[in-house]
């Protein structure tokens, strides 16, 4: 008689004798494999540790059965033999064990890349998972939580949200056994680059020098930059058109105010503002913005057959008045 084993610790099997002369040779078959466990002894208890090699024979299961017989002899001759159905188990401590983690970002822009962060819409997460079964069993599967859903020992999440998040990794072998632990990284928010408050002035730009004049030629375009990521030392190159021409451009440029001047814009002719600026993230943001002619109370374009109040007459065809209108007497069309 004997209870329950568990693989790789010891047992006790009984032995209810019919006389104290004879002896017993103890074996097992479990699975494929089987053993001497005593010869010829005289004991009545007899301890035995199922050796760790039954694991092998149980890879997807955490335990299994086996037969132990029981041979009586007196002398040399047997006069007997009873087999007897065992189970083994094995012990809760045979399981997987994760042995590394590795994370890593994964972008495709080369800046962040080198700089080796996790950026809200841009990044992803590489999770990299080690890990060996327990003893007798093989590796069946991993899963990942907290960056999405995921399986594999190798995985890649999707694009990932701003904040901090906490990873979680499952390891688990053919017996349903698991070993499970947890990594943290931190994903960076980010916008495209902002053109803030822009705004122009007209006046006359020469020699470097600035003379503001409402109906000047030139003009000065002013605006703040803003930038993501400034602790990474980001910068733009900005690029400053009129009418879809460049007439200004600058490299790395940190966030900030910035002031750039146009020469020779004109002033009857209403112009196509456009400031982009263009991230070392390879995002670009850019605002744009009418720059109307010069303001006159009146002027008469014979050749255009156009009538303006308020600015110069640029409209063929055209009555143009850029004021709050009055018509006393109604007005017929």
């Amino acid at each position: 008689s004997f209870g329950g084993f568990t693989i790789g610790s010891a047992g006790t099997i009984t032995i209810n004798r019919a006389s104290t002369t004879f002896t017993h040779t103890l074996s097992y078959v479990f699975g494929s494999t089987s053993g001497t466990i005593a010869t010829k002894t005289t004991a009545a208890s007899v301890s035995w540790t199922p050796p760790t090699s039954l694991l092998s024979q149980i890879p997807a299961s955490v335990s299994g059965s086996g037969t132990i017989t029981c041979i009586t002899y007196s002398g040399s001759a047997e006069i007997g033999r009873k087999t007897v159905g065992f189970t083994a188990a094995a012990a809760a401590s045979v399981k997987p064990t994760i042995s590394s983690v590795t994370i890593t970002p994964v972008n495709s822009n080369t800046w962040l890349s080198s700089k080796g962060i996790y950026v809200a819409g841009r990044s992803k997460a590489r999770v990299v998972t080690s890990a060996s079964p327990g003893a007798g069993s093989s590796m069946a599967s991993y899963s990942i939580t907290g960056v999405g859903d995921g399986s594999g020992a190798d995985w890649t999440s999707n694009v990932l949200s701003a904040g901090s998040k906490t990873i979680t990794i499952t390891a688990a072998d053919r017996r349903g056994r698991t070993d499970t632990t947890t990594r943290s990284i931190t994903v960076l928010a980010y916008s495209v680059p902002g053109i803030n408050n822009l705004s122009y002035a007209r006046g006359t730009y020469s020699g470097g020098v600035w003379t503001a004049n409402d109906n000047g030629a030139d003009i000065q375009v002013t605006f703040t930059l803003g930038l993501s990521l400034s602790d990474y030392s980001n910068t733009a190159n900005i690029t400053v058109q009129l009418d879809g021409v460049t007439k200004s451009s600058a490299t790395a440029q940190a966030a900030g105010e910035k002031v750039y001047y146009i020469a020779g814009v004109g002033t009857d002719t209403t112009r196509a503002l456009t400031v982009s600026a263009t991230d070392q993230a390879g995002e670009t943001g850019s605002v744009s913005a009418d720059i109307p002619t010069v303001a006159v109370d009146f002027n008469w374009n014979p050749d255009l057959h156009s009538w303006r109040f308020g600015g110069v007459s640029e409209d063929p065809d055209c009555f143009r008045c850029d004021w709050i209108s009055k018509f006393t007497g109604g007005m017929q069309i």
